[in-house]
C-alpha cells in the first residue's frame, strides 16, 4: 500500500540466529570488557563504535574463547561492539562509565 509519500510493508518480523554466539560482560563497565565466544572456529574481527558511528578500536581475534578489551581510555558513554564473523555482523551494546 502507498499513502502519499509513505510506503507500508507487510513484514511482521525477522528471525535472525547468528551462527556465532557471543557474550559481552560486564555491562556497564569502567576499565575493561570481555567478549566470550561460545564456539569460535575461525578468526573474527571486532570494532568498538561510538554512538556517532566513529570506530575507536578494532582488532582481530584468532580462536580465543575469551577476549579482554581495555576501555579505560574511552570517554564515558554508550558504545557498540560490532563482531564480524564470516559473512555475519553481530552488534552488542555496552555502557562505559
Amino acid at each position: 500500500l502507498q499513502n502519499d509519500s509513505t510506503i507500508y510493508s507487510a513484514v511482521s518480523g525477522i528471525n535472525y540466529r547468528p551462527s556465532l554466539k557471543v557474550k559481552l560482560y560486564p555491562n556497564p563497565a569502567r576499565e575493561e570488557i570481555f567478549l566470550f565466544f561460545y564456539d569460535l572456529s575461525s578468526r573474527t574481527t571486532y570494532r568498538i563504535v561510538r554512538s556517532n558511528g566513529s570506530v575507536v578500536k578494532m582488532e582481530t581475534v584468532v580462536k580465543e574463547k575469551t577476549t579482554r578489551i581495555p576501555i579505560h581510555d574511552l570517554a564515558n558513554g554508550y558504545y557498540s561492539v560490532i563482531v564480524q564473523y564470516r559473512n555475519e555482523l553481530i552488534a552488542l551494546a555496552f555502557l562505559k562509565y
